[in-house]
């Protein structure tokens, strides 16, 4: 069993206060998983399921249809991220006082960190976010991107009211905020774009600027790809051809396309939206020798009536053509408008070494985040180890429910 010093303690409350101040898009989403592992002979694994809700639709009259119900979950796996320094003695004795510490080592550690959290959620949105609004390539100049978002997350059965978050890099904040600065009521919120440059709220949501906002470029694609040959619901890939050749990375990760009278459907209803169902690549693919690939896609396609998930009106046809968002190999920034329950992130504390080394675990009550912050010794070298440890996991549970904002 390790002890717990002050000098740990007091690091380890300075390490949250400037993790806590460094977080952005972090703070919006959905927090709390992995109670289980709070308790001491509890040890589930590194991977969480996470539970859906059930989808119901109404039936009118006496008579009940009693459909199946899928339940679905979503996996999150937890990982482990530390920062470390090692002061030499004589730097302790002669450069570095305990005042100087929180500055010059605990806040770039807890900034990196904190920068690490929030990138791992960022990244969900290239890769699992398949909603779409904005022009891949140009920083949006008008709020019409930002409500267009919106509307798409709405369609896709959003909660209208709360929770909800718009989160853009630098450039779109400065961009938006000129833009905007004539169409808040709120004089509180004009105040706050002049003295902070950020817009604060506004169409529902919570506006933050994050300068880890992920970016995206698009594969090479080439040719006229069209669907090739049937697809069953429940797909999470289907099969194209009319691709160029024998190329790589024809699709990355992250490219968003539609399909040809593929059309989205409202997820209480099931009835169309008239908007195209967006997809989103999961991973890279290239073309064969016969400009044929598999696309592996988000999300899984439901055109069937008799099931709750069922999410586009009708499953694609074979010669149907494909059509992308943004023009081959755009740089493109993901900004993103969510609502809360759109991504979890999951934070478990972390277990002490032990063996005489010097420990303390400290939570956050607000962000839920557990650090635990180490000290040891290299006698040989004649140097204090220092290392900031922390255990999370991200996981897009309604990916539905959010939508990126093209830059």
């Amino acid at each position: 069993m390790s002890n717990t010093f002050k000098t740990t303690t007091w690091m380890a409350k300075e390490f949250l206060r400037h993790f806590e101040n460094n977080n952005t898009f972090s703070k919006f989403v959905t927090k709390g998983y992995g109670a289980e592992y709070m308790k001491p002979d509890m040890r589930p694994g590194a991977t969480i399921k996470i539970p859906k809700p059930a989808r119901f639709t109404a039936t009118s009259g006496a008579t009940a249809s009693f459909p199946d119900t899928t339940e679905e979950e979503v996996s999150l796996t937890i990982g482990q991220y530390n920062t470390s320094f090692a002061p030499t003695g004589l730097e302790l004795a002669t450069s570095v006082s305990r005042d100087q510490w929180s500055e010059r080592y605990i806040k770039p550690q807890a900034i990196a960190l904190a920068s690490q959290v929030d990138k791992d959620g960022l990244d969900l949105v290239r890769t699992a976010v398949a909603n779409s609004s904005g022009t891949p390539g140009t920083t949006p100049a008008t709020f019409l991107a930002y409500s267009t978002a919106r509307a798409i997350a709405l369609e896709h059965g959003m909660p209208a009211k709360g929770d909800c978050s718009i989160v853009i890099n630098p450039i779109a904040e400065a961009t938006i905020t000129d833009a905007m600065k004539g169409l808040f009521h709120s004089s509180s919120e004009i105040e706050r774009q002049y003295k902070e440059g950020t817009m604060g709220l506004a169409i529902g949501s919570k506006w933050s600027m994050d300068q880890l906002v992920a970016s995206h470029t698009m594969g090479q694609r080439g040719g006229t790809p069209l669907m090739n040959g049937a697809t069953a619901t429940g797909a999470t890939t289907i099969v194209t051809d009319g691709w160029t050749a024998a190329a790589a990375n024809r699709v990355k990760a992250g490219d968003v396309f539609t399909i040809a009278n593929v059309y989205a459907v409202n997820p209480i209803t099931k009835q169309s939206t008239g908007r195209l169902q967006q997809f989103v690549i999961t991973a890279d693919t290239s073309s064969d020798g016969s400009g044929n690939a598999t696309l592996p896609i988000s999300p899984t396609i439901y055109s069937s009536t008799s099931t709750t998930l069922q999410n586009v009106d009708a499953l694609p046809a074979d010669n149907a053509a494909l059509t992308f968002v943004g023009s081959a190999s755009t740089l493109s920034t993901h900004n993103v408008l969510f609502h809360k329950d759109a991504f979890g992130l999951a934070c478990i504390p972390v277990v002490p070494l032990g063996g005489g080394v010097e420990s303390s675990v400290m939570t956050d009550p607000d962000t839920g985040i557990t650090v635990c912050v180490s000290i040891g010794a290299d006698v040989t070298n004649f140097k204090r180890l220092v290392r900031c440890d922390v255990l999370y996991g991200w996981a897009a549970l309604r990916p539905e429910w959010a939508c990126r904002i093209e830059g």
